[in-house]
């Protein structure tokens, strides 16, 4: 994540926070939600919605495991 902000590779940073909330999600839910929130609002500011469906099922399968 460091080199992406370093290089300026919003995209990629944005699925990486992505990712990271949802590895994180099991540990701490609320945690893990908020980054893949914040990671899909990245995302989708760059203009880029390619990954847009995989994000938001990366979503809906974090919250089920958080039993929202």
């Amino acid at each position: 994540m460091a080199l992406c902000t370093e290089q300026g590779a919003s995209w990629f940073l944005a699925r990486n926070r992505i990712l990271l909330g949802w590895a994180l999600a099991d540990e701490v839910p609320v945690d893990g939600l908020k980054q893949i929130q914040e990671g899909i609002a990245a995302g989708r500011a760059t203009g880029s919605e390619l990954d847009t469906p995989l994000w938001l099922c990366l979503l809906a399968d974090a919250q089920g495991r958080a039993g929202q």
